[in-house]
């Protein structure tokens, strides 16, 4: 997203920092999967405070997303989750 690139060059960080510190300022609980010790690292350097103009520009972000979708991961019918 060009949104989310520009505010990474203005922080000095990386994109994947930047969306983990919006959420983390979002109020949002954000847990970043990677196996790469390196990606893995990066991830804890995410605790900076954007500036309120940063920060506007990426509520657009705010699409739903899931990577990890737990009816394909595990076989469970969609909507039986939770039903007893």
């Amino acid at each position: 997203d060009p949104a989310v690139k520009e505010v990474a060059e203005e922080t000095g960080h990386t994109p994947a920092q930047v969306l983990l510190a919006w959420g983390l300022q979002n109020g949002t609980s954000v847990i970043p999967k990677s196996a790469n010790p390196d990606r893995i690292k990066s991830n804890f350097e995410c605790q900076f405070e954007l500036t309120d103009t940063q920060y506007q520009k990426l509520p657009k972000l705010s699409a739903t997303v899931r990577f990890g979708e737990p009816h394909e991961m595990w076989g469970i019918l969609e909507g039986s989750l939770f039903d007893e």
